[in-house]
């Protein structure tokens, strides 16, 4: 039904994100933007399994997969990313790609991944910060390295009746990942 409403738009936008899961296995995950009787639309598409992470690849699939459905490419006028540089490099990125079938294609850096790096920026310049980052991290290591020690924490954790939870470390630009550390 989704499919057949964009291609049923005078004009289409794609959102898109790159993930790699626990097994290695790329995927691009795909939300598309669409006008249904004067409206705007916004749906998750696909999760589009990769096979590679170049943007040669990456465009190959987004461009295959609208194509499947009779999807008209020029009606493609926006992607919203991660700003990274295989998404929207200059000379070689999935915009310049998609510029090809799509001429009136502006790229725009996805707000919550700038957001999530000015809080990574802003994380490095305040020392009460660094100096929680530098006890989760202590922490992370103490259970992670030391099978005993996770024991332990499993065994408090069944007595006090808390979640069986696992330590986890902080990645700097996972989506503010502190939170759940």
């Amino acid at each position: 039904m989704v499919m057949s409403n964009v291609k049923l738009s005078p004009a289409v936008g794609i959102m898109i994100d790159e993930s790699t899961d626990l097994a290695t296995q790329k995927h691009l995950i795909l939300y598309l933007s669409y006008l249904k009787a004067g409206e705007l639309k916004i749906s998750f598409t696909k999760l589009l399994n990769l096979s590679s992470g170049t943007a040669v690849s990456i465009t190959a699939h987004i461009i295959a997969y609208l194509k499947s459905f009779g999807v008209d490419l020029s009606k493609i006028f926006g992607m919203g990313s991660d700003g990274a540089s295989v998404m929207i490099g200059k000379h070689e990125g999935v915009s310049q790609l998609l510029k090809d079938t799509s001429p009136h294609l502006v790229e725009v850096h996805c707000v919550a991944h700038r957001l999530a790096l000015a809080c990574v920026d802003t994380a490095t310049e305040i020392p009460d910060i660094k100096f929680l980052e530098s006890i989760v991290s202590t922490v992370y290591s103490y259970y992670k390295r030391s099978p005993t020690n996770l024991a332990e924490l499993r065994s408090w954790q069944l007595i006090i009746d808390d979640p069986l939870l696992n330590p986890l470390n902080i990645h700097k630009v996972c989506w503010l990942s502190m939170g759940n550390a």
